[in-house]
């Protein structure tokens, strides 16, 4: 055993990158949890061996370009889909993402060495290393929130994701994702403790090692627990989500567009035999993220319609109408122009809701969605005066950028509509999902969140990734998740994250079902992300004054 601790600290930097990289191995798809637990606790042992605020800053950073590198390797697999750089670029794009986020874990890391060194805690102890593990708790809080919002942000897979099929999900509502964060670290941190104070003699003539099994016998109790806990799908909205397996390859070619088009229809016809569902019963239908190749909205220069099946917008929304039922609602992505004195100056990344026009058996347009958090690199390229002369590119096909929307929105359905008056629907198209306490208008609360993306070029990573994202923020705001893919994963996530229906990448299907109902605003849902910071600052002020009143009293006593 001694052995083998000589050898971590001898390579404590080698220890910390293999720990941050099989860290990853606790997200989806895989999640085995487990095995991120003991990473975050050797990064935390790692941690209390030193004294050094700049050692603490590297092995935090080389933990995280671990983790970063292997939990965003679905990135690479996204560059196979363009032709406007090299495809090996896609690795570059991997590690130089992973090199930049790993800044954050490494300012959460010396950031707790500072403040145990200002507080004058010995880590080396036992009641240093606690103490220090709580301060970790609270700078990592802060760090995760930090990387969520600078520079227009990156907020996927913090920590608690991986500890989704855990009890610990349960504090979601409470203080969000990143407050669970800190909870991991706090466990990892204890379950370490418990082992740094076994040795080998003890392990083999004391029988102590049952006290190392002690933290994972109760995660693996609650887990249990918490499986058999579901809540029926009783809502009474009607819907049918579509997943017409289109691949990305096919998306742009506009040899394939027809077929994209019949694939997306024929699935969304009425439903024949359902006892739920009839095809006189109204529904609300729900296509991903830029599902037609139409553009829906008219008074564009005709150059715009050129290019596209219908020929006009009038056309394309006739030929929608054929599909629905007289009082469907259809939900669809799509994309909108925009134009000053005849020039085209930019694309809005948007959700367009129609209905049935009774005149004329057509589809109308009664409200729209622009994406508000777009993804750099993919629908913008920032800096394109520096970038594109180096040969950079944005990775959807296009020479313009795509333009945001103001903020998360809701579409309220007419309340004079026969089945769905009333019914609030919150938008948040693909990348928009990731980020924890900002995905909602609180002022205007939804019934449900409707995600549509595409990740059908983000490998078979990216796509369990993603639906984690939206399990984290059903559980935090207390409403069910409706994500939508044109080729998995196309899913139904319930209030309480579970997922009750599924349709897996590859596959082309429908769900008919009813809408899962939404619980009241969790704690989280009405305050937001000031919960964990508020419960970063609380850790840090109780760990503060608990140190410094305990050294006090230990002078006390020596006088």
């Amino acid at each position: 055993m001694s052995k083998i601790m000589s050898s971590i600290h001898n390579y404590c930097g080698t220890c910390a990158l293999i720990a941050g990289g099989l860290s990853a191995m606790g997200f989806a798809p895989l999640g085995l949890w487990p095995i991120s637990l003991a990473s975050f606790a050797m990064l935390i042992y790692l941690l209390v061996q030193t004294e050094s605020i700049k050692t603490s800053f590297r092995l935090g950073w080389l933990w995280g370009l671990g983790h970063f590198t292997i939990t965003l390797q679905w990135i690479a697999f996204s560059f196979t889909f363009q032709d406007a750089m090299p495809v090996w670029l896609g690795w570059g794009a991997v590690v130089g993402l992973a090199l930049y986020l790993a800044i954050y874990p490494a300012i959460a890391s010396a950031s707790a060495r500072w403040l145990s060194a200002k507080l004058g805690l010995e880590t080396h102890s036992n009641g240093g290393a606690i103490g220090f593990i709580f301060l970790l708790s609270a700078t990592w809080i802060l760090s995760e929130w930090l990387r969520s919002v600078l520079f227009t942000g990156f907020g996927w897979n913090p920590i608690s994701a991986s500890m989704l099929d855990t009890f610990l999900a349960g504090f979601l509502p409470w203080i969000g994702s990143y407050g669970v964060s800190a909870l991991v670290i706090i466990v990892a941190g204890i379950s370490m403790m418990l082992l740094r104070q076994l040795t080998w003699t003890q392990i083999r003539a004391k029988n102590y090692w049952g006290l190392a099994l002690i933290p994972l016998l109760f995660f693996i109790s609650l887990e249990i627990f918490h499986t058999f806990i579901k809540k029926p799908n009783n809502g009474p909205v009607d819907i049918t989500i579509v997943q017409p397996n289109i691949g990305q390859a096919d998306k742009y070619r506009s040899d394939s567009r027809q077929v994209n088009y019949q694939k997306l229809t024929q699935l969304s016809s009425p439903p024949i035999g359902n006892r739920n569902l009839d095809k006189e019963k109204a529904r609300i239908i729900f296509w991903s993220e830029d599902a037609i190749p139409d553009y829906l909205e008219s008074g564009y220069p005709q150059r715009a319609y050129f290019n596209t099946m219908g020929g006009s917008a009038e056309n394309a929304l006739a030929e929608i109408g054929k599909i629905m039922g007289p009082h469907d609602i259809l939900m669809t992505g799509g994309t909108r122009l925009e134009f000053e004195d005849n020039a085209l100056l930019g694309a809005r990344n948007s959700v367009m809701a129609l209905k049935k026009n009774a005149a004329n058996d057509s589809a109308e347009l009664f409200a729209t969605y622009d994406k508000a958090h777009l993804l750099p690199f993919g629908e913008y390229l920032p800096f394109r005066n520096i970038l594109e002369p180096l040969g950079l590119a944005r990775l959807v096909p296009g020479e313009i950028d795509f333009w945001p929307g103001p903020k998360p929105e809701t579409i309220t359905i007419a309340s004079d509509h026969p089945e769905f008056g009333g019914v609030k629907i919150g938008i948040q198209i693909c990348y928009e999902l990731v980020f924890s306490g900002r995905i909602i208008d609180r002022d205007n609360r939804p019934d449900f969140i409707f995600s549509p993306s595409n990740d059908a070029w983000f490998g078979p990573w990216g796509p369990p990734q993603h639906e984690a994202q939206g399990r984290l923020r059903a559980i935090e705001e207390g409403l069910p998740v409706l994500r939508v893919t044109p080729t998995g994963v196309s899913s139904i996530i319930e209030s309480d994250g579970y997922v009750t229906d599924q349709i897996a990448a590859g596959v082309a299907g429908r769900i008919d079902t009813v809408m899962p109902s939404s619980g009241p605003p969790t704690f989280f849902a009405k305050h937001g992300n000031a919960i964990p910071i508020t419960f970063a600052l609380l850790i840090l002020f109780i760990t503060s004054i608990s140190t410094i009143a305990i050294s006090r009293s230990r002078r006390y006593r020596n006088i």
